[in-house]
């Protein structure tokens, strides 16, 4: 292990599942160093939508510009996050190494490392670490667990907890998904006698939510996500006794597994034409590792290895921590 103390910036940006990733790690790499972790808030001019490749030479769609010290390391997720990091890569005359959480869309060497999973499908590298999920921050209290308790008391145990996400290419969220939902709640109140605590997400459409509160069983609890209102997340992730998770969002079921307790992942039908590849070798491999051939989001690859092996979230951080600090 090295004991080298760094100096890390976690870019953070408008995602709050990318924004958990980065931090997870991150604070973890911190730990493990002593280092010290400096948040920095990404705010993007329009050009944050042009293809990462025009920003090989480090110009970045950034309002503001962010200031030395240069950190020793920067941990990143997302597409948009990239132009970034080569402007600190440049400005840092090379020193800062770079950690990608997910796919960059970009080419795979312009990192010292990408930390992916498995639906992106990016090709085998020495600079590629394959975790089986997003890393969560799920296990971290909010302070208000008093709150949470009295809100919950008068809802019948044992709990499901239902996180809804939003139908993410290739998959739609649809009223006949929202019915299929309701009858997978309404057994389980049948069969024990509890009650549902189910939570949209910020993308859950308007349509879906109305739905779902129109649809559900008498007894449970729902939660149309706000931003301005108190997020019962953490409460419900801490008090179900099983979780029933739709299956776009790698991130949300990531927060289930977190608890060690049964997570059902509720499949989306498959609502456009979608045909699944991945850089598995050859010529697509190469047109991948260069950034110039991006493989399609396919959640079945991540559904697959959850149902094939179990999910140690602490030794997976230990194994990416130290791929880290290698690098130093």
């Amino acid at each position: 292990m090295n004991n080298r103390q760094l100096l890390i910036w976690a870019l953070h940006g408008k995602r709050a599942g990318d924004n958990s990733q980065v931090s997870v790690i991150a604070d973890a790499v911190a730990k493990a160093c002593d280092g010290k972790v400096l948040v920095k808030k990404m705010q993007f001019h329009r050009g944050f939508g042009l293809p990462n490749l025009l920003f090989s030479s480090g110009r970045m769609p950034l309002k503001g510009e962010m200031e030395p010290p240069w950190p020793d390391l920067v941990v990143a997720a997302g597409r948009r996050s990239v132009p970034v990091v080569k402007k600190i890569q440049k400005l840092s005359e090379g020193k800062t190494k770079t950690v990608h959480i997910g796919r960059p869309r970009a080419p795979l060497g312009w990192f010292d490392l990408v930390v992916t999973t498995p639906q992106y499908g990016l090709p085998a590298d020495d600079n590629v670490a394959v975790i089986p999920l997003p890393f969560s921050q799920a296990g971290k209290g909010t302070g208000n667990e008093d709150e949470w308790d009295r809100v919950f008391r008068s809802y019948k145990q044992p709990f499901l907890g239902v996180l809804v996400g939003a139908g993410k290419y290739p998959f739609v969220l649809n009223e006949l998904a929202v019915d299929r939902m309701i009858e997978r709640l309404i057994e389980h109140g049948k069969a024990t006698g509890g009650s549902s605590l189910v939570a949209t997400s910020p993308r859950t459409p308007e349509n879906i939510k109305n739905a779902i509160l129109r649809k559900l069983p008498t007894g449970s609890y729902f939660y149309d996500w706000q931003k301005a209102t108190d997020n019962p997340l953490a409460a419900i992730l801490a008090k179900a006794e099983s979780f029933l998770v739709t299956g776009e969002s790698a991130s949300m079921i990531s927060d289930a597994m977190m608890t060690g307790r049964p997570v059902e992942v509720f499949e989306l039908p498959v609502g456009y034409p979608f045909i699944r590849w991945r850089a598995d070798g050859g010529l697509i491999a190469s047109l991948a590792r260069n950034g110039i051939l991006t493989p399609p989001r396919d959640m079945t690859r991540l559904h697959r290895q959850l149902g094939e092996s179990g999910y140690d979230q602490g030794e997976q951080l230990e194994r990416v921590v130290k791929r880290v600090l290698a690098l130093f």
